[in-house]
């Protein structure tokens, strides 16, 4: 390291040497890279797996063991016989008989019988469907109507504000079980005939509100830039100074606000899903087999709601930990202060 001499002269202040013929060793310590792969190679293992739910090889093959592999993924058809057997690491069935494995997949089975491994994994698919979907919608409408707030003010502003304040005065997870039950068909609301799309609505009016105000606030500070009063004195529209110079600008700041959205919606749709007001039955869902094991916790059967729970868990860290390298990589925070 450099050695640093103090030298006073009579009264002047005292000023430091520092030797420029030996180079100054600097240490740079980056953060998070670990965690950051860690991260992203959850999240691709987590979505390739969805998406191969029914044809993967490691994922056909805790099926295979004790029941037919399209039924045990679908859950088209339950298998009694081997209901709520522990996982593979956790200890061997209590009384294997002929032809029956000693263990059974690597997260268990749950009361139909079903592979958890298998389950969660389809459970993924539809969990990230639904909070992608309702994300990109609501990325898409909130980042129009903060734009139009933002840029034009006046009484677009004014509506645009208020309707945003009163969306946010309400607990969201109420509003949520409002908009699922409100879009439902009385008719047709038993879990058996519920569709995904309310879901999906609901979920994207929670989203709405918070990325409005967001791309409101990031439109005010690029609208009195320099280039923006420029393309303004040259008679570019208004449609075309919003889309070609101030939104450029805030897509690293909707980038990184996008991924904790994501995050944030597969929690609600968790809830929603736990209080059983998500897709139709037969199809899994983290929420639902969280709520379908919480019977069988007093049984012992811990594995039924935790795994999935754990899934969840390490997803939605995983969205955050990327949202967080985001944030640092685009200076965020700067952004939107």
């Amino acid at each position: 390291m450099t050695e640093i001499d103090l030298v006073a002269l009579d009264d002047s202040p005292v000023v430091p040497l520092i030797d420029e013929a030996v180079p100054t060793q600097v240490r740079v310590r980056r953060r998070g890279r670990v965690t950051k792969w860690l991260a992203i190679a959850w999240l691709v293992f987590i979505t390739v797996s969805a998406i191969g739910a029914e044809s993967l090889p490691y994922i056909n093959h805790s099926c295979d063991q004790f029941a037919n592999t399209q039924e045990c993924v679908t859950g088209t058809r339950a298998n009694i016989r081997y209901s709520e057997r522990p996982p593979a690491w956790a200890g061997f069935s209590d009384s294997p008989q002929s032809g029956e494995p000693a263990r059974f997949g690597l997260m268990g089975t749950d009361k139909n019988g079903f592979d958890l491994f298998a389950r969660s994994m389809l459970g993924a698919r539809t969990s990230l469907t639904i909070a992608g979907l309702a994300i990109t919608f609501g990325l898409a409408i909130g980042t129009l109507l903060g734009m139009i707030a933002g840029y034009f003010r006046g009484w677009a502003d004014v509506v645009i504000e208020n309707l945003t304040n009163v969306l946010l005065s309400f607990p969201a997870l109420l509003l949520a079980i409002f908009f699922v039950t409100f879009f439902n068909d009385p008719n047709t609301s038993s879990a058996a005939t519920r569709p995904i799309w309310p879901v999906i609505v609901a979920l994207v009016i929670l989203s709405i509100p918070p990325l409005t105000r967001l791309v409101r606030a990031n439109t005010i500070a690029y609208a009195q830039r320099d280039f923006v009063l420029a393309a303004r004195s040259l008679g570019a529209k208004g449609s075309r100074i919003m889309f070609k110079e101030i939104l450029p600008n805030i897509v690293p700041t909707l980038l990184s606000i996008a991924l904790t959205g994501l995050a944030l919606l597969i929690v609600a749709e968790g809830a929603l899903a736990f209080l059983g007001l998500s897709v139709e039955a037969p199809t899994p869902t983290w929420g639902a087999m969280i709520s379908f094991g919480t019977t069988a916790l007093r049984d012992g059967s811990w594995w039924i709601s935790l795994m999935p729970a754990f899934m969840l868990f390490f997803t939605v860290l995983s969205i955050n930990l990327l949202g967080d390298v985001f944030a640092q990589r685009f200076n965020t925070r700067e952004a939107i202060s």
